[in-house]
């Protein structure tokens, strides 16, 4: 939509920014941005300068380089590849995604530009996207304005964590603050250990802890004796191998856990909780939504209308069935006379034009050109002409192609392979307005392509009754 140009995204405005053949509107350049930091402040992020350069189209990177500057301190920093933080260049079809991670701190940039707006050869004039092993580079840096990347694509995380919660159902409960130790021990059947590293580095740094079950680990084997089950059976159903037995509501049905008070607001919502419930205990609620989908009244007014669209249809249908008889019945008449030279044939069915035209290919040669025909249709007088039905035989099963420029010079495209000899029918009715007993209509078919082939034939319009 033309509202779409106005819009900057992934940048705040839509400003002028330098590139080494000169100044460039900053939107068709980027195509979107993702940031990744711990570094939480209430600032602006701005991106002064990108500097690309790449021997082998951006299959790998010669140089990358990020000036970037918060809004509150206005002082540069910058990330470049080889020196504090690590570049990985990827290409998806016309698109390039490059990301940097800092080696020392948690941030993460992540962009996205258009293969085409790379300059080809240190050209300042793209010429489209470049060929693969091209030398290519992609640089722009501030002119005048502040180039401000949109403050939702700046996601801040903290440095470290600052508080521990357990959550048991919909309760939060926080056991650990700033300050506080918090020890993890394992129980029964459980194994605590350093987690595999992770292999690939493209993200934020990770320290894994594998939490295992592991049969007899931590303060051993903790087993459900014969006789203290709580549940045997449910109405004669048993549990399965680990004790549970599933509910499996259907239709209206379905399960949940009822609330016993709450929610209510939490004080300082955390991890995007903001309210909490109290569940009723050792509790499952089966529920039902199933009523009346509608009124009496209005199902009589729904049965009713459905009645009357029926009634349409089955008029339609009829309709559609007379033309379906009369079309199969000028085919088969049409499908009588021999293909030739004259491969032009007209009749006149009611108020309709009927053309038929003979695709022969009468050579000793398969044929396997697409094959192009055009109608020219002149019609004397201010007469009008509207297409009816468009059909094609000689292929197997009919074939109901698009006729293309059908107020103009119709044409359609054959695409089936012709064998020696081969006939096939392109067969068309035009309701036909405004044309007086005595006209002349004249029609040129012209066969193109895989054979080449045109004729003229001329009909008198009469009154058929």
């Amino acid at each position: 939509m033309s509202s779409n140009l106005q819009i900057a995204y992934p940048f705040r405005d839509i400003i002028t920014v330098m590139q080494p053949g000169g100044s460039a509107e900053i939107q068709p350049l980027v195509a979107a941005i993702r940031v990744y930091t711990y570094d939480q402040r209430e600032a602006e992020l701005y991106l002064d300068e990108v500097d690309l350069q790449s021997s082998d189209s951006f299959d790998t990177l010669d140089v990358a380089k990020l000036t970037l500057r918060w809004s509150d301190d206005d002082v540069q920093f910058t990330l470049e590849d080889g020196v504090n933080a690590v570049a990985y260049p990827v290409v998806y079809g016309a698109w390039v995604v490059v990301r940097w991670r800092h080696t020392t701190e948690d941030f993460v940039f992540h962009l996205v530009f258009p293969l085409a707006a790379a300059d080809v050869g240190s050209s300042s004039s793209p010429s489209g996207s470049p060929s693969p092993g091209t030398p290519v580079d992609f640089r722009f840096w501030k002119d005048t304005d502040d180039i401000t990347i949109l403050a939702s694509l700046v996601k801040q995380g903290p440095e470290k964590v600052k508080k521990v919660y357990v959550k048991r159902g919909s309760t939060l409960t926080e056991i650990a603050g700033p300050g506080d130790e918090l020890s993890i021990r394992p129980g029964f059947n459980m194994e605590i250990e350093a987690g595999a590293a992770a292999v690939d580095d493209g993200g934020r740094k990770l320290t894994r802890v594998a939490v295992n079950a592991v049969p007899g680990a931590g303060l051993g084997r903790y087993l459900l004796c014969k006789g203290s089950e709580y549940l045997l059976t449910l109405n004669g159903v048993g549990p399965d191998d680990v004790g549970n037995t599933k509910f499996a509501p259907e239709e209206c049905y379905w399960l949940d856990i009822p609330i016993a008070s709450g929610p209510t607001p939490v004080p300082e919502p955390q991890h995007n909780i903001e309210r909490v419930a109290t569940l009723r205990p050792n509790q499952v609620r089966l529920r039902n939504a199933c009523g009346p989908c509608c009124s009496c009244e209005d199902y009589v007014k729904t049965y009713d209308h459905l009645k009357e669209i029926w009634a349409r249809a089955q008029a339609v249908a009829a309709r559609i069935d007379t033309l379906r008889a009369q079309e199969c019945a000028l085919v088969a008449a049409l499908t009588t006379k021999l293909p030739g030279d004259e491969i032009l044939f007209l009749s006149q069915s009611g108020s309709s034009l009927v053309i038929q035209v003979s695709i022969w290919n009468d050579s000793t040669d398969e044929i396997t050109d697409d094959i192009t025909i055009t109608l020219e249709i002149t019609l004397e007088g201010s007469a009008t002409r509207s297409l009816q039905l468009s059909v094609v035989s000689g292929f197997g099963a009919p074939q109901y192609p698009v006729v293309q420029d059908p107020t103009g010079d119709p044409n359609i495209t054959l695409d089936d392979d012709m064998g020696p000899y081969q006939v096939a029918y392109w067969n068309t009715m035009w309701a036909i307005s405004g044309l007086d007993v005595g006209d002349i209509a004249t029609v040129t078919a012209t066969i193109s392509g895989g054979m080449t082939k045109s004729e003229t034939e001329e009909l008198t319009w009469a009154d058929l009754g």
